[in-house]
């Protein structure tokens, strides 16, 4: 079976009407670009780091499809925008992280580490809870507000208290 890898590189969307500001602020797909293998995705990621290639960047997304076949395989690898794996477990409970989610960059604190993801609060209650999978948990790209940091240092903190009693 031949397999064909496509590359997405992401970066925060250029809008001149939009400040790109926390706690969250839209993306975008700028390049799509086709391999054959996954050593010449990862020369090219190595070579756009260094050449300092792309404005903005959040990360760089691999799919894997299996010529011949139409439906759309799960995402491969996820590379940050210094060039390195997402792996599981990169981030502690506490830590204030970027999360990925469809077309927009959201902050939050990771309340909880699992096998192959997190659980991320955004905002208090149960809408601000989400469970992510690793790959789209980034380290913040862009200075945080000193309000919105203790915002979200107060939800962990509200978090650890209820869970101790």
């Amino acid at each position: 079976m031949k397999k064909i890898y496509r590359l997405e590189i992401v970066q925060a969307d250029d809008d001149w009407f939009h400040v790109r500001r926390y706690p969250k602020f839209d993306v975008g797909t700028s390049y799509q670009l086709l391999y054959y293998s996954m050593e010449e995705i990862e020369a090219y990621i190595k070579l756009a780091i260094e050449k300092d290639a792309f404005a903005d960047l959040i990360c760089f997304i691999v799919y894997e499809h299996v010529m011949g076949e139409l439906n759309e395989s799960p995402c491969l690898h996820v590379y940050d925008q210094f060039g390195k794996k997402a792996l599981a477990n990169m981030f502690q409970r506490g830590d204030i992280v970027d999360v990925l989610e469809n077309d927009e960059i959201i902050l939050g604190v990771i309340t909880e580490v699992e096998n192959d993801s997190y659980e991320v609060r955004i905002e208090a209650g149960q809408k601000g809870l989400r469970h992510e999978d690793n790959e789209h948990v980034f380290l913040p790209h862009y200075k945080i507000p000193i309000r919105t940091e203790q915002r979200l240092r107060k939800l962990y903190t509200c978090y650890v208290e209820s869970k101790i009693v």
